[in-house]
């Protein structure tokens, strides 16, 4: 008897065992929840480097020269052989800051009612890069060129960019990669297995003197992305000046034109409200009826004159610059035309509908 009891015993051991594994087995969401405590604390960069540069400082000024001539139109003669000559230019080496991290993002969801919910879990690999450096160098753009790891922490006079690089912000990216990721939008994300680093991109600075002015010259080493300035032709900046005369004329006379129909705005009023006849003119339209569209063409006059003020000489300037067209102000020509037949039409306006 004693001996079947044991024998029971010891079939149904294992089975206990196994309840117990069970019951003492974490739940889907302790597991979730145990990823955030086993983090290491992350306080700084985890990698440094720097990638290879794929474009001399020759072939770098010669990128500026190209970008100069074949881009630009009425340039500054002298300033071009200036540039050419290449000897003038004083060249500086310094670095954008490129901010590239990866992970694993883990998540965890429920669906299903309170008593009857089911818990999910998934994970997916993030990557996520960016620059703080002005946009115009392309800096994240560095494709297959090597990388190589540095234990160099550039100061900031060597980076391109006065914002200090910032651990924090490269967190944030990834972190917002992350959430983007997300299988469904209520799912918790907790990130494992966290790599910072923060790459340097060479680029070349170059500053060349022409007159009191020093033009500053961007090239990125790496991918060849430049960024040029220049000094214009003196007859580029003469026909601008130009311009703006004729285009200062034309806004006198519409301005003169505008102040023309605000007087027949004005009289009109005053002989609807003190005239002979007050509700009425003599050839049937209503007074205020009239001294409407007498204000309309009033108002046609003011934006007539404000539309000459988006003429720029500097926007002249870059357009001649850009697109090889010389600095003109011919719409202001035909606004000028305009205003000048509305203040005709107040003129005859009022003449007919309250003086005769």
């Amino acid at each position: 008897m004693e001996n079947e009891q044991n024998n029971q015993q010891q079939e149904n051991l294992p089975m206990q065992q196994e309840t117990q594994q069970a019951e003492n087995k974490p739940s889907k969401r302790e597991s979730f929840l145990a990823l955030n405590r086993n983090r290491p604390k992350i306080t700084d960069f985890t990698a440094h480097a720097v990638v290879d540069i794929r474009y001399s400082t020759e072939e770098a000024l010669g990128l500026i020269v190209k970008r100069l001539k074949e881009r630009y139109f009425h340039l500054d003669e002298r300033f071009l052989r200036l540039a050419d000559g290449r000897q003038a230019f004083v060249i500086n080496y310094l670095y954008a800051p490129v901010y590239r991290a990866d992970g694993v993002a883990n998540y965890y969801w429920k669906k299903g009612s309170k008593k009857n919910a089911e818990e999910f879990t998934s994970s997916v690999n993030i990557e996520a890069a960016a620059s703080i450096a002005p946009a115009f160098l392309k800096a994240e753009d560095f494709g297959s060129q090597a990388i190589c790891p540095t234990g160099m922490v550039f100061s900031e006079d060597k980076l391109i960019t006065a914002k200090k690089p910032s651990l924090k912000e490269e967190m944030r990216l990834l972190k917002e990669k992350a959430d983007i990721s997300k299988p469904i939008k209520k799912a918790e994300c907790i990130l494992t297995k966290e790599n910072y680093q923060l790459i340097y991109v060479p680029v070349l600075k170059a500053e060349l003197t022409y007159g009191d002015k020093v033009y500053t010259q961007w090239v990125n080493l790496v991918n060849g992305e430049c960024q040029v300035e220049y000094a214009v032709a003196p007859d580029l900046t003469a026909a601008a000046d130009k311009t703006m005369e004729k285009l200062a004329r034309r806004k006198r006379s519409i301005f003169s034109c505008l102040l023309y129909a605000l007087t027949f705005v004005v009289l009109n009023v005053l002989q609807w409200q003190f005239g002979q006849e007050p509700q009425k003119v003599d050839s049937g339209i209503e007074a205020w009826l009239l001294t409407v569209i007498l204000g309309g063409i009033a108002v046609g006059e003011l934006l007539l004159w404000a539309a000459c003020f988006g003429y720029k000489k500097n926007k002249m300037v870059s357009k001649a610059v850009l697109e090889d067209k010389m600095p003109s102000a011919k719409a202001a020509v035909l606004w000028n035309l305009l205003a000048v037949l509305l203040a005709i039409a107040s003129v005859a306006l009022f003449t007919v509908f309250a003086l005769i």
